[in-house]
Order: C-alpha cells, then sequence, then structure tokens
C-alpha cells in the first residue's frame, strides 16, 4: 500500500519557523512513512500578496500534488471562507482536511475569527490543544470529528542537541500564563482554572501557605521576569 502524501500549511511568522513539524514530515518521506510532503507558509506569502492571490497557490498545489492529507493550522484573522475550502475540495475531492489549532478560544472572551470557525467547521479533522469547553466551542462551530493534541516541544529549538531523560527532579511543573484582559473583570479562556490548579496542587504537596511556596503569583504576562528554579529540596516546582 501506497504510503500517503501531505500538504502542510504552517503558522509561521518566518518561512521555516515550524522547525519541529517541518522536521518530522521530512524524516517521516525519510523513513516511507509518507511518500511526499510539500509546505507553504501562507502567513508569510500573505505579507506581498492578497490572500485571494495566497489562495489561488494553495489550490494550485493542492491541485497539482493531490495530498492525501492536508494540515491546516492556525489560521487566526486570515480570511478563510466557505467558498476558500469549496475550492480546495474542487481541487482534490478526496484529501482529507485537518484543521490544527493551538490558540485557545472562549465563548464570550477571546472569541473565534470567522477564518477559524470556517475551517472548523468545514474540516474532516479539527485537532485542538484543550478539552471541554474548547472541544464543545468547536462542535457549536460545526466540527464533526474532534481530537486532542497536547502542546509539544520540539528539541530542535534548542541551542544544543538535547536527549530527554527518564529522571526528573520534580514531580510536576506547571509552566502557565495569567495574561489579564482589556476589559476589567474578564480573565482570558483557562486562566482561573490554572491559576486554582496550580494552588490546589502546591497546598497538596506543602500544606495551606500563604503565599503558596512555589507558586509564584508575580506572574502576570509572559512578558514579565519569571523565576522558575521553583524551592530548593522539594519535588515539586510550580509556575503559574
Amino acid at each position: 500500500m501506497k504510503a500517503p502524501t501531505l500538504l502542510y500549511l504552517p503558522n509561521e511568522s518566518e518561512s521555516g519557523d515550524q522547525l519541529g513539524p517541518r522536521q518530522a514530515f521530512a524524516t517521516m518521506v525519510s523513513d516511507g512513512r509518507l511518500s511526499d510532503y510539500d509546505a507553504f507558509s501562507f502567513l508569510v506569502e500573505a505579507r506581498d500578496r492578497s490572500p485571494a492571490g495566497v489562495f489561488k497557490t494553495i489550490n494550485e498545489r493542492v491541485k497539482d500534488m493531490q495530498p492525501d492529507l492536508v494540515i491546516w493550522q492556525h489560521v487566526g484573522d486570515f480570511p478563510v471562507s466557505n467558498q476558500v475550502v469549496a475550492a480546495l475540495r474542487e481541487s482534490a475531492s478526496g484529501t482529507h482536511l485537518l484543521y490544527h489549532e493551538g490558540d485557545c478560544y472562549g465563548r464570550y472572551a477571546k472569541r473565534l475569527p470567522q477564518g477559524t470557525r470556517c475551517l472548523m467547521g468545514s474540516a474532516d479533522t479539527v485537532a485542538l490543544v484543550g478539552r471541554g469547553a474548547f472541544a464543545d466551542l468547536a462542535r457549536s462551530a460545526g466540527a464533526r470529528r474532534v481530537i486532542y493534541s497536547p502542546q509539544s516541544f520540539d528539541p530542535v529549538r534548542s541551542d544544543s542537541p538535547w536527549t530527554p531523560t527518564f529522571e526528573r527532579e520534580f514531580d510536576v511543573i506547571m509552566i502557565g500564563n495569567r495574561i489579564q484582559s482589556v476589559v476589567p473583570w474578564r480573565r482570558l479562556p483557562g486562566s482561573a482554572s490554572r491559576a486554582d490548579l496550580a494552588r490546589r496542587l502546591d497546598a497538596h504537596v506543602y500544606g495551606s501557605t500563604e503565599p503558596p511556596r512555589a507558586f509564584q503569583r508575580h506572574l502576570h504576562s509572559f512578558f514579565d521576569e519569571i523565576d522558575i528554579t521553583g524551592v530548593e529540596g522539594t519535588r515539586s516546582g510550580l509556575l503559574a
């Protein structure tokens, strides 16, 4: 049986940014698990071309390649429409369209952009980094098949080669953020439950202390200065 072919449409600020997936797909070609693979950085192309021009190139690639699978990643505010997806389907009717969304959205705060909603409702499979309410939101947008795709880190981005270890210094390490909405009294999706989880984990390990010993409450955004060293001599390093 012939190995499948793949067209990858990555979410990139510069062509080649998605080092991990690109390397993984290239390796799958070398191993024979994919018979062909191509990538098109649509957001980078959109800087110098109209959306219509970008969609035209995507359709041309789909028509020429006839891929078994198209993985389209996080479109954000890029204006994908039902007409765009219909044209893609017409170019290769047998292609399985998988939309991967690596951001979390909510019903009221950080609502789904129109292009994201369109792809969720049109894709054969929708892969999300969250479950529960986020998966329900995708289904309300029309998603037919929703799968869980946990957040991951690719070691290719490290400055030096790294081999994962089987013994770790801490049992639990939580890395998160508490980005605050510009709207008063509104929190972004997941931020409240994330903070609550960190406090409960901390209380389970250390008992009730104020402030929590390992939960660094001074973190308000990705851009704050943070201490991720944990607490010396403990078995839990928590950051939220």
